[in-house]
């Protein structure tokens, strides 16, 4: 709708990719951790049925800008005609962002309401009581996140960086013996490398802590940190390879356990 206002809306809709733009440049396509600036709460992927609203200001191309952005996801209501989209149990998500950009660096302020039925974040580290994927019923979740990049314009020993913190907190108890409430907290810090070796490749390396519960109604919330490293080939201008290594707690492992591992990923363009 004009130059600067575009509004979606549809069945099936994804709320990060309502976003103007996310507030990272770091991109290794391993972890979705660090692919989410290190906010999983905020930028939780939220999927059904919902609208958004997005604001661009117009500039000169080149100049900064300023970007507003709001979405409504229904997560569960799309899948049950029985509870609606509109419903406080059809797992309802609002996430709202305000961000400035410019030619080489961007930070956007994040917020996201989430009714029960909505994801909170997946992660096996997290307390007893919020280990969950979703809130239920009795509870509700609020996120906020603050994130940041910088990049060389040009290719250079120095690395872009890339650092995001987000915040959640839950309230509502479920029952007296099983509250699940609770703050989790996390962040991550990117750096990559244009042009490594040869034009057109690129390596990168990001640490942070995944998201752990702090102030719960459980022992269960220890603080671990993840890593990963990656080195991209870019073999023709649609084909690349890339190899990584990566170190994440409880990712796809028990509880207190610990995974690490290596991967190749090919990419294909056309």
């Amino acid at each position: 709708m004009g130059n600067e206002v575009k509004l979606t809306a549809g069945a099936l809709v994804r709320n990060t990719e309502l976003l103007s733009f996310r507030p990272q440049v770091y991109d290794s396509g391993l972890l979705d951790f660090f692919g989410l600036s290190g906010a999983t709460g905020t930028y939780d992927k939220a999927t059904g049925s919902g609208f958004g609203f997005q604001w661009k200001q117009k500039v000169d191309k080149g100049n900064p800008f300023l970007s507003f952005d709001t979405s409504y996801i229904s997560a569960r209501g799309f899948a049950d005609s029985s509870i609606g989209v509109f419903s406080e149990d059809s797992g309802i998500n609002v996430t709202t962002q305000l961000g400035a950009r410019g030619q080489n660096w961007g930070a956007a302020l994040a917020y996201r309401y989430g009714s029960a039925g909505s994801q909170v974040v997946r992660d096996g580290n997290m307390a007893a009581g919020l280990q969950t994927l979703s809130a239920v019923t009795g509870q509700s979740s609020n996120s906020v996140s603050i994130g940041a990049f910088w990049e060389p314009t040009g290719s250079s020993w120095m690395p872009s960086i890339s650092a995001g913190y987000g915040f959640t907190d839950i309230s509502g108890a479920v029952s007296s013996s099983i509250p699940k409430q609770g703050n989790i907290q996390s962040w991550m810090v990117g750096f990559q490398w244009k042009d490594v070796f040869q034009k057109g490749n690129s390596a990168g390396f990001a640490f942070g802590q995944a998201p752990f519960a702090s102030n719960a109604t459980s022992e269960q919330s220890s603080e671990r940190f993840l890593w990963e490293f990656f080195y991209k080939y870019q073999v023709t201008d649609k084909i690349s390879i890339t190899p990584g290594i990566f170190y994440a707690p409880s990712y796809q492992a028990a509880v207190g356990d610990s995974t690490w591992g290596g991967v190749i990923q090919t990419t294909f363009r056309f």
